[in-house]
């Protein structure tokens, strides 16, 4: 019998590259930006994207 010519090979994804691109939609990391305070410079984060990470984890989070 003849070995077929291609092999799939199948990823999971997840949701996150849809809800990034929604956030990107709602401009959503220029909001933080502009709503809370600058960063402080001891901080290894600013709290703008220290927010985005929380809010992609709420929304993803399975309960």
């Amino acid at each position: 019998m003849k070995q077929p010519a291609f092999e799939l090979d199948s990823k999971f994804v997840g949701a996150l590259p849809i809800l990034n691109n929604v956030l990107k939609r709602l401009h959503f990391s220029q909001l933080l930006r502009r709503h809370l305070p600058l960063p402080d410079p001891r901080a290894k984060m600013a709290p703008a994207q220290a927010l985005e990470v929380l809010t992609r984890n709420l929304i993803l989070a399975r309960v």
